[in-house]
């Protein structure tokens, strides 16, 4: 059974259906805490693709006005109360 060599097809098929089965768990540990995913998309973007000059708040809110949901912050390197000052100042 296992001497037999896969089959690139195989191969993918089997890679979805691991891929499926190891987030099903977190899909259904937010369903059963009332977190509804259904319908929620969010665009995010690493900090150093924003191009606003200021302050950590000021990008913030330039990404948040430009449609992104969060961003994601270069780590290690970065002060944690400075970004959460920033996420409460623009709400992102």
């Amino acid at each position: 059974m296992f001497n037999q060599p896969i089959s690139r097809r195989r191969f993918v098929q089997s890679s979805a259906a691991v891929t499926a089965l190891s987030t099903a768990p977190n899909l259904l540990g937010a369903k059963s805490r009332g977190v509804s995913l259904k319908g929620k998309l969010f665009k995010t973007l690493k900090i150093g693709m924003v191009g606003v000059k200021g302050s950590l708040a000021e990008r913030f809110a330039a990404a948040k006005a430009a449609g992104f949901g969060a961003i994601e912050m270069n780590s290690p390197g970065m002060n944690v109360e400075e970004t959460l000052d920033a996420i409460k100042q623009s709400g992102l």
